[in-house]
Protein backbone atom coordinates (compact mmCIF):
# COMPACT_ATOMS: atom_id res chain seq x y z
CA UNK A 1 0.00 0.00 0.00
CA UNK A 2 2.92 2.28 0.69
CA UNK A 3 3.84 2.05 -2.93
CA UNK A 4 0.81 4.01 -3.94
CA UNK A 5 1.43 7.17 -2.33
CA UNK A 6 5.47 7.09 -4.05
CA UNK A 7 3.21 6.92 -7.44
CA UNK A 8 3.64 10.11 -9.74
CA UNK A 9 5.90 11.49 -7.20
CA UNK A 10 7.49 13.68 -9.84
CA UNK A 11 3.99 15.26 -10.38
CA UNK A 12 3.00 15.46 -6.93
CA UNK A 13 6.39 17.66 -6.27
CA UNK A 14 7.20 19.25 -9.17
CA UNK A 15 3.15 20.31 -10.19
CA UNK A 16 1.25 17.99 -12.64
CA UNK A 17 1.21 20.06 -16.01
CA UNK A 18 -0.20 17.00 -17.56
CA UNK A 19 -3.63 16.98 -19.63
CA UNK A 20 -6.27 15.70 -16.72
CA UNK A 21 -8.04 13.83 -19.61
CA UNK A 22 -5.05 11.37 -20.02
CA UNK A 23 -4.65 11.43 -16.37
CA UNK A 24 -7.76 10.20 -15.39
CA UNK A 25 -6.51 7.17 -18.09
CA UNK A 26 -3.44 6.70 -16.50
CA UNK A 27 -5.33 6.32 -13.27
CA UNK A 28 -7.40 3.76 -14.97
CA UNK A 29 -10.54 5.08 -15.46
CA UNK A 30 -12.25 5.15 -18.93
CA UNK A 31 -13.44 8.49 -19.24
CA UNK A 32 -14.29 11.41 -17.15
CA UNK A 33 -17.47 10.34 -16.68
CA UNK A 34 -16.50 6.88 -15.24
CA UNK A 35 -14.29 8.92 -12.97
CA UNK A 36 -17.16 11.39 -11.95
CA UNK A 37 -19.23 8.01 -11.37
CA UNK A 38 -16.67 6.71 -8.92
CA UNK A 39 -15.65 10.03 -7.50
CA UNK A 40 -19.48 10.32 -6.61
CA UNK A 41 -19.37 6.99 -5.21
CA UNK A 42 -16.73 8.12 -2.53
CA UNK A 43 -17.50 11.18 -1.42
CA UNK A 44 -21.32 9.68 -1.34
CA UNK A 45 -24.00 11.94 -0.27
CA UNK A 46 -22.23 14.32 1.73
CA UNK A 47 -20.50 15.26 -1.16
CA UNK A 48 -23.36 17.80 -1.81
CA UNK A 49 -22.92 19.70 1.36
CA UNK A 50 -19.09 19.35 1.43
CA UNK A 51 -16.89 21.88 0.05
CA UNK A 52 -15.02 21.07 -2.79
CA UNK A 53 -11.83 21.12 -0.64
CA UNK A 54 -12.96 18.35 1.42
CA UNK A 55 -14.64 16.89 -1.75
CA UNK A 56 -10.77 17.04 -2.94
CA UNK A 57 -9.13 15.67 0.74
CA UNK A 58 -11.48 12.72 0.32
CA UNK A 59 -10.70 11.78 -3.19
CA UNK A 60 -7.08 12.02 -2.56
CA UNK A 61 -7.31 9.97 0.77
CA UNK A 62 -9.19 7.09 -1.12
CA UNK A 63 -6.67 7.33 -3.88
CA UNK A 64 -3.21 8.29 -2.50
CA UNK A 65 -1.96 8.07 -5.79
CA UNK A 66 -3.75 10.60 -7.39
CA UNK A 67 -2.24 14.36 -7.45
CA UNK A 68 -4.12 16.95 -6.46
CA UNK A 69 -4.81 18.71 -10.28
CA UNK A 70 -6.21 15.26 -11.09
CA UNK A 71 -8.77 14.89 -7.83
CA UNK A 72 -9.55 18.63 -8.59
CA UNK A 73 -10.43 17.39 -12.24
CA UNK A 74 -12.74 14.77 -10.69
CA UNK A 75 -14.42 16.83 -8.00
CA UNK A 76 -14.87 18.85 -10.67
CA UNK A 77 -16.65 16.67 -13.14
CA UNK A 78 -18.87 15.17 -9.80
CA UNK A 79 -20.97 18.42 -10.39
CA UNK A 80 -20.89 18.06 -14.25
CA UNK A 81 -22.39 14.79 -14.96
Amino acid sequence: MAHKYFQNLGSKIGGDRRDQRVAIREAGFADESEAATWGRSVVGDAGASATRMENIKTLRRARPDLTLSTATYIANHIHLH
